[in-house]
């Protein structure tokens, strides 16, 4: 549309601001629900991982990717809105520098660049295994990563009440197109 995104001395200083402008005209535009999750499948099911910004969920969600699962999404789980299916949705898993030596295998190779700089690594499923995408299924599983410095890990159940709470909250555009009927 003529409108610049981003400007860099280096094309691969870019891809940030690409990826999250790209990211925000996909949520902006689909037709689907849109969780703020990750999202993984397996056995023909998926599993969906809402949180706010900071959460661990795409850290979770690339775990679970290594793990043997396949990607849905890292970012915004995109649920039919009749069906509640869950359809893939694979841009690059944004990692944090906290999550990074987690991932050292998923380092781009511009990080060897000197003078390289990005706020998250980019990094594309394929990096984690190929054949990594999910197809189209139904969400069986709701987890709600938190991520806690210094914290155990801990898979606490919730009731269903604080649960359809937490998947309003994480739900983007919820005020705007509302719940599915």
């Amino acid at each position: 549309d003529g409108e610049p995104i981003a400007g860099a001395a280096v094309g691969w200083a870019l891809v940030d601001s690409v990826v999250h402008d790209l990211n925000r005209r996909v949520v902006d535009s689909s037709p689907h629900l849109l969780l703020h999750a990750g999202g993984v499948a397996g056995g023909g099911a998926a599993a969906a991982l809402p949180g706010h910004m900071e959460a661990g969920k795409t850290t979770l969600t690339a775990g679970l990717v290594r793990a043997g699962l396949t990607y849905l999404t890292g970012a915004a789980l995109a649920l039919d809105r009749e069906t509640l299916w869950a359809h893939p949705y694979p841009k690059p898993l944004s990692i944090d520098p906290g999550a990074w030596p987690l991932f050292p295998e998923l380092e781009p190779a511009s990080a060897a660049n000197e003078g390289y700089q990005c706020q998250q690594w980019q990094v594309p499923v394929t990096a984690i295994r190929r054949g990594a995408v999910a197809a189209p299924c139904p969400v069986a599983v709701l987890v709600f990563p938190r991520f806690e410095a210094g914290a155990d890990t801990v898979l606490a159940p919730i009731g269903r009440g604080e649960a359809l709470v937490e998947l309003a909250r994480n739900t983007f555009r919820f005020r705007e197109r509302g719940a599915p009927e």
